[in-house]
């Protein structure tokens, strides 16, 4: 018998967990008017800003640097 931890854990790393929490978080970000940190598929470290649809490739040797890879607009 697996403990409750156990359990947890193991729904952590489920599809359905992962899309639901991506979900909240981009809510909240959206209703903060922020964006969300992450390296994209591609391995490419990118700002997702919800509210507005966009992505940026940022680059971490020159943060001020950025390239839009989507908008709301283009999508």
């Amino acid at each position: 018998m697996n403990s409750p931890v156990t359990n947890f854990l193991a729904q952590l790393t489920t599809p359905e967990f992962q899309k639901s929490i991506g979900e909240q978080l981009r809510a909240e970000a959206a209703a903060a008017n922020t964006f969300l940190s992450y390296r994209d598929e591609q391995g490419r470290y990118v700002h997702e800003y919800p509210a507005t649809g966009e992505i940026y490739e940022v680059s971490l040797t020159q943060p001020q640097t950025r390239r839009l890879l989507l908008d709301a607009v283009g999508a």
